[in-house]
């Protein structure tokens, strides 16, 4: 067995991180930056680096390649985010954040990954059925191509099989298969819309739960969250910050989460010390990045109200 690491967080879709700054940002125009950073992406790597931060203790595995993959890897060294990763034959993806001064407004182009190949699959199955899952497991972010829409879902079934728990961060088909696992679920109020196809959180709630999962945790940026647990149902009010970067902040409420869960603390002091987290990364320049005063600070501003 692979040495245990309690909080193992899977993010399967890996990022460069470049991120631009503008006085003013145009549309159509040239514009020049008047600042950028690189980074490391994507929600898995965001997860882990934050839970360190916050003190935890995370093992990042994901897939990366060629010179992109490098370049993402030397990152993680540097950060000191313990990583195992899976090698591919194709490029590590470039997202890009243009942040505008002027419009108060951020703009995110994605890359997608390139498609796995089966042997890279098969790779990545063997080795997850390696490691101790005996803690509490993040999921992040989307399937690659080349994966099977089920490939969470057995996933699950091994980390259940070991007594682990899990925190679901994705969306679409691979989302839906993995409800009868019973994994607790996070996602955006339009992530979670979207896949159960209703137009309000209530009904999307109400269909993902009945077809499953354990817990449900919608946030929706600096307005009301929702958390649905136990057959009862909470309305969270996250602390009002004046955002500079929203990117990753979802991420920390996943990682708050899991730090809560590990240390024995109970569901709603779990998701406060996750919804703080978030309001944290958001007062950040870079993505995946908090400030632990701040996290403290804003751990008692965060309100949950039962419905």
């Amino acid at each position: 067995m692979v040495t245990s690491i309690k909080n193992i967080c899977f993010g399967f879709a890996p990022a460069l991180q470049k991120i631009s700054r503008f006085n003013d940002f145009n549309h159509g125009e040239v514009n020049r930056s008047i600042e950028t950073h690189w980074g490391f992406g994507g929600k898995g790597a965001n997860t882990a680096h934050m839970l360190n931060q916050l003190g935890g203790s995370s093992l990042l595995i994901g897939f990366c390649g060629g010179v992109n993959g490098a370049r993402y890897l030397n990152l993680l060294d540097e950060a000191g985010v313990d990583h195992q990763h899976i090698s591919v034959q194709g490029e590590t993806r470039i997202c890009h954040t243009l942040i505008d001064d002027k419009e108060f407004s951020v703009t995110e182009l994605v890359e997608e990954m390139e498609p796995l190949i089966s042997v890279e699959a098969v790779t990545m199955e063997n080795f997850i059925r390696s490691l101790d899952l005996s803690g509490v497991i993040s999921i992040s972010g989307k399937l690659p191509e080349g994966l099977s829409d089920s490939f969470y879902q057995e996933m699950i079934k091994v980390i259940k099989q070991q007594g682990g728990q899990v925190i679901l961060d994705t969306q679409g088909e691979p989302l839906i298969r993995s409800l009868d696992q019973q994994p607790f679920v996070k996602l955006n109020r339009q992530e979670l819309c979207t896949s159960m196809n209703e137009s309000s959180v209530s009904l999307a709630a109400e269909s993902l739960l009945d077809s499953g999962a354990k817990g449900l945790l919608v946030t929706d940026g600096n307005q009301t969250s929702h958390l649905f647990a136990n057959k009862k149902h909470w309305e969270i009010y996250p602390p009002f910050v004046d955002a500079i970067n929203p990117v990753g902040s979802g991420d920390a409420v996943t990682a708050g989460m899991v730090l809560g869960l590990e240390r024995k603390k109970d569901l709603l002091e779990a998701v406060r010390l996750g919804m703080a987290s978030g309001a944290a990364n958001a007062l950040q320049l870079m993505c995946g990045m908090i400030d632990l005063d701040d996290v403290e600070r804003l751990q008692h501003e965060v309100q949950i109200k039962e419905v």
